[in-house]
């Protein structure tokens, strides 16, 4: 037998306000999943089911980075030209590093070294193929040239390059693990060589011209000394004395002509061996390419023989140090023999005669002719020293690249992608599904305009509610 709890519902927790109104909201929200179990279940393994095979379908995103460390040098500098003050503007290899990478010659040049048309179809993915069929069917075959440029504003919008303080940051996001890897070891190869090849052209240059105003000052050198013998020819009074006494033997024309040949025969040498090595080095990386390419062909980008292929390809890429030390020894001999090229004065320069007045007076031509060949003696000298100087900065510029610019992060294969991540996109799926099965089941509860609860009869129907009556007990 049941009776009356004796307990009004007239408290001020009926208004659905305050700490009592939000779990009396909160409670009916949990019965209504209860009530609407297999609605909540449904919804629920739907939602996770579709965030499976979003994260399935969602193209995959593999990022690679590599950053290059460029600390200015001032030792060498310092070493090679003690009295000179370099700017720390013109030491920085950071300036303009942004732009060389992001150019569009550099961008068509990484293009070329990863072969990126020739593996672009191999390594798209399952959406960009059906998107490639699509447009094949509304408006035909693109185009290479069309491809091209396609690639070009693709690249251009995947591959990144910024500065933080003295190192250089290149990314690639790529939708292909290998590609990426390629596309920022192409951006990186490159960059180190353009810069290499900027530095050392602007000495070269230098050297070009002061070696074009070497060889005029020789001539002037020449035509000072030739004036300074006619004028002593026709001078009385003169004493002819040896102008370079402490030369020693070893400095005669025929001695230097020795010297200069022997190093020509070296210089010979050491090139040809460094194109024998330069032979075989690039043999060998087209041969670690053309099997990756094979492989890539026949297995698809991430096989593990592919993946071992590129780790090869990247062995065989680095120089071998016999090739650095030929490099060196070549630079050297170079230098000494331009050096003794450049600097040698011909036989008639080396022998030339002091001419010293005997009496009070002297001659007026004689006088000029002396000034003259002096002058032109001492811009032969000093353009000779400079020479020198800029032949040493070659050098040390050659030598002192690989400590100016130090890799610290290489590019390496990336093992997973980047984008989407698999476990804050779960996550997200699993908190979703929660949301969406407790709302589905709330809102079949308000549809079925049915009273669920006891508080419903006052808010929705205004009746004041005296009691409440329990379930009979059908085992009392």
């Amino acid at each position: 037998m049941t009776e009356p709890s004796g307990q009004t519902h007239d408290s001020p927790s009926d208004t659905l306000l305050g700490v009592e109104g939000v779990v009396t909201l909160a409670g009916f929200v949990l019965r209504a999943v209860n009530r609407r179990r297999r609605v909540a279940l449904l919804c629920f393994s739907a939602t996770i089911a579709m965030a499976g095979l979003a994260l399935a379908i969602t193209p995959r995103s593999y990022k690679v980075d590599a950053r290059i460390l460029s600390r200015p040098s001032y030792i060498m500098p310092g070493l090679t030209h003690p009295g000179r003050s370099i700017p720390i503007q013109a030491q920085q290899g950071t300036r303009g590093a942004v732009e060389l990478v992001k150019s569009r010659e550099n961008l068509a040049g990484i293009i070329a070294d990863t072969k990126m048309l020739d593996s672009w179809k191999e390594t798209r993915t399952g959406i960009g193929r059906v998107m490639d069929f699509l447009r094949t069917l509304v408006a035909g075959p693109i185009a290479e040239d069309d491809l091209h440029e396609a690639l070009l504003e693709l690249l251009d919008d995947k591959l990144w390059a910024s500065v933080e303080n003295e190192v250089i940051i290149i990314t690639s996001n790529w939708h292909d693990p290998v590609t990426a890897l390629e596309i920022v070891k192409a951006a990186q190869q490159r960059f180190l060589e353009d810069q290499f090849a900027r530095e050392l052209s602007e000495i070269r240059e230098t050297i070009g011209v002061i070696e074009s105003s070497l060889s005029r000052a020789r001539t002037d050198l020449e035509t000072a000394a030739e004036r300074l013998e006619a004028a002593a020819g026709s001078s009385r009074g003169v004493q002819r004395v040896r102008r370079s006494p402490s030369a020693s033997s070893s400095d005669s024309p025929s001695a230097a002509t020795s010297e200069a040949l022997e190093l020509e025969r070296e210089v010979t040498v050491r090139r040809q061996e460094i194109a024998n090595t330069e032979a075989s080095y690039s043999q060998r990386v087209r041969q670690a390419q053309n099997r990756l390419n094979d492989l890539r062909t026949a297995l698809g980008p991430r096989h593990p023989d592919v993946v071992n292929a590129v780790r090869e390809l990247e062995m065989q890429s680095i120089p071998p140090e016999s090739l650095t030390t030929l490099r060196r020894e070549e630079a050297r001999m170079s230098q000494q023999l331009r050096r003794t090229q450049g600097s040698s004065v011909p036989p008639s320069h080396r022998e030339i005669l002091d001419l010293i007045p005997m009496g009070q007076s002297v001659d007026p031509e004689l006088e000029r002719a002396m000034q003259g060949y002096r002058s032109a003696e001492t811009v032969f000298s000093d353009l000779t020293d400079r020479y020198d100087n800029a032949q040493m900065e070659l050098h040390a510029a050659e030598v002192g690249f690989t400590y100016r610019f130090t890799v610290t992060l290489p590019p390496v294969l990336p093992r997973q992608p980047d984008k989407p991540k698999a476990k804050q996109f779960i996550l997200a799926g699993i908190m979703v599904a929660f949301f969406l099965a407790i709302l589905l089941a709330v809102a079949f509860d308000i549809m079925t305009g049915r009273i669920q609860e006891t508080w419903q009869i006052r808010h929705l129907v205004g009746i004041p509610l005296l009691g409440e009556l329990d379930e009979p007990n059908p085992h009392a």
